[in-house]
């Protein structure tokens, strides 16, 4: 009877793992045999584009024109006609220099300069005629031309009694009052053209290579934080 049982139990675990083999060999069979999805391929477009390198330099702006303007002339200042820190056209009347003076040498120049004319005229004639020596017309000749410096001189002097501004620009500080007399070489004030200006900075050497004339520089200024000026090597 013990034999008879332990045959049938050793049936039963037969059947139960030839079933249990029978099972996963579908399982695998009928994973084989699953289509599988195709790949996903993504397809994009190459297109070029343009590396720049950015440098960050701190630099000192410089005005292309700045000079100190001075008196050539003595005189006193019975015109002045600009403020300090004034924006100024080329050109703008900034100050003049009493020309009475010079205004009354013109015009005794300029009779000495008629009456040497007139005898430098009398004399070629006389001394056509030989009326005269040529030592003597030489000496008319040699005063007419002193008195044709003479004017000229005193004519400069007047056009530098007239001080102008020499280009557009920014006055600095004016060190000069109305009525204030004046000696050759006194200076009256500053004027500096603002626009354009120079960058001036310094390009690490690594860079040099890419630094090219022409190019475009950006430059920004604490005073205007908003603003970005734009300029060229």
């Amino acid at each position: 009877m013990k034999k008879f049982t332990s045959f049938i139990i050793f049936i039963i675990t037969v059947i139960i793992v030839a079933l249990i083999g029978l099972f996963i060999h579908h399982k695998f069979t009928s994973r084989k045999h699953v289509p599988q999805p195709p790949p996903t391929v993504t397809v994009t477009t190459l297109a070029s584009r343009t590396y720049q390198t950015k440098i960050h330099i701190v630099g000192t702006l410089i005005a292309v024109n700045g000079i100190t303007l001075k008196t050539a002339i003595a005189g006193q200042i019975t015109k002045l006609d600009f403020e300090s820190n004034q924006e100024v056209k080329k050109g703008q009347l900034l100050l003049e220099v009493d020309p009475a003076e010079l205004q009354a040498q013109l015009a005794s120049d300029e009779a000495q300069l008629e009456k040497d004319k007139l005898t430098l005229d009398r004399n070629k004639k006389l001394v056509a005629r030989q009326v005269i020596t040529e030592e003597a017309f030489d000496e008319s000749e040699a005063s007419y031309k002193q008195s044709v410096a003479a004017v000229a001189a005193v004519q400069a002097q007047l056009r530098n009694a007239i001080i102008t501004a020499p280009f557009a620009g920014k006055i600095g500080i004016r060190d000069v009052q109305l009525g204030d007399y004046l000696s050759t070489g006194d200076t009256i004030t500053t004027i500096t053209r603002l626009d354009p200006l120079w960058a001036d900075f310094n390009v690490p050497t690594k860079y040099l290579n890419s630094v090219k004339i022409g190019q475009i520089v950006h430059i920004n200024n604490e005073a205007f934080p908003d603003d970005t000026f734009t300029g060229k090597v």
